[in-house]
């Protein structure tokens, strides 16, 4: 059930990713004051709010795990929420797909494996 709610809390995370990407998608290159000047379009774009939601979500969620687990196991576990978010920003967004970043997807589902696994004290 804990590894549930990590694994939840990854695709919340990973989710607001990609509302917040949506929000910005076609909007070229932000710099520092392009960023400042860009608040009032943001603050009313519908994908930049949900992705605040999502992310608040994510913070509540994440309280509820690490009142859970040890968070030397559950950080680690979140970093599935970067499979997810590379793979649906190469479904998505048409990001490139290549053999380097598939190996790195799956060496982080690899480690997430083996730090989910209990700890064996001697």
């Amino acid at each position: 059930m804990d590894v549930l709610l990590v694994i939840f809390g990854a695709v919340l995370n990973a989710l607001a990713q990609i509302a917040l990407k949506w929000s910005v998608h076609g909007s070229g290159r932000l710099g520092p004051s392009d960023l400042w000047s860009s608040i009032p379009r943001l603050a009313t774009n519908p994908m930049f709010i949900i992705a605040l939601v999502l992310y608040g979500a994510s913070l509540i969620n994440w309280v509820m795990v690490l009142s859970r687990l040890d968070v030397s196991v559950a950080y680690p576990l979140m970093s599935i929420a970067y499979v997810f978010t590379f793979i649906v920003g190469v479904v998505v967004f048409g990001e490139a797909l290549t053999t380097s970043r598939v190996v790195g997807a799956v060496a982080i589902v690899g480690g997430a494996i083996l730090l989910a696994r209990p700890a064996v004290h001697a």
